[in-house]
């Protein structure tokens, strides 16, 4: 508001805002939302570091549940039990990842030396894990079915794979992001395969129409500013790559 002399102050309104501890403070304390179940449950709480979006697969207090409702005014989101097998083990991480880094884990997979710098530990599990990879068949398929599910391995990093999710929660499925390998409950791989022909044959889709979907997009410290259309333009840039998600699954579809 401005003064009669014409100084120019915080209203009511900013004041409040930047009196908080939180405006002022160096590092950022993660969003934290309350999971709670169909009946009414509190499970406890879970830090936002990525969007969490409604019908989708979260693994917390050791078993697997499906997204049925975001609060992001109260800090909510509301779970039921999911069905399904084991639960299958994979990395994760807080970071975004680069393509780079899990192209390059594809490439280890795929080899046969065992690097120097490795340890007795290190090295037994990398046997393992290129193993795995030979037993999966992932030097020549991207998609594997386990239990009741499809798995999609694309080796791209974080902004890619999340894009593929987002297109393909807006499709329809349930989806489970691992990092390495997204989980698609319920389908086959032939199925899935149809429904990333048809994101293919549509071209890139468009990130801002992809961000206006992810309901809890306040992820970082004064992400609670923003109009709705600036968290949009945040999390498209940040967290999208349409054009690398459609060149990626057009590879999938037609491998070279």
């Amino acid at each position: 508001m401005q003064s009669d002399s014409g100084l120019l102050l915080l209203a009511p309104g900013g004041e409040k805002i930047v009196n908080h501890y939180r405006f002022y403070a160096v590092f950022q304390t993660a969003i934290e939302y309350r999971i709670l179940t169909d009946c009414g449950k509190s499970l406890g709480t879970l830090p936002m570091n990525f969007p969490v979006q409604e019908n989708t697969l979260i693994i917390f207090a050791g078993r697997r549940w499906r997204v049925l409702q975001v609060d992001g005014r109260r800090k909510v989101i509301q779970v039921a039990k999911a069905s399904g097998g084991q639960i299958p083990r994979f990395l994760d991480s807080s970071g975004n990842i680069h393509d780079r880094v899990r192209q390059e884990m594809r490439s280890i997979y795929g080899e046969t030396g065992i690097p120097p710098y490795l340890d007795g530990q290190a090295s037994r599990l990398l046997v393992q894990g290129r193993q795995k990879f030979h037993d999966l068949g992932l030097q020549k398929r991207t998609i594997v079915s386990h239990d009741d599910s499809s798995f999609l391995f694309v080796w791209c990093g974080d902004r890619v794979i999340n894009t593929i999710a987002v297109l393909l929660q807006a499709a329809g499925l349930r989806i489970q992001n691992h990092g390495v390998a997204l989980q698609v409950p319920g389908i086959s791989p032939a199925d899935l395969t149809g429904y990333l022909r048809r994101l293919v044959e549509a071209g890139p889709a468009d990130p801002m129409a992809l961000a206006r979907v992810i309901p809890n997009k306040e992820t970082e410290k004064f992400h609670y500013l923003l109009t709705e259309g600036l968290l949009c333009a945040d999390y498209a840039s940040s967290r999208l790559d349409a054009v690398g998600a459609w060149q990626t699954l057009a590879n999938v579809i037609s491998p070279n």
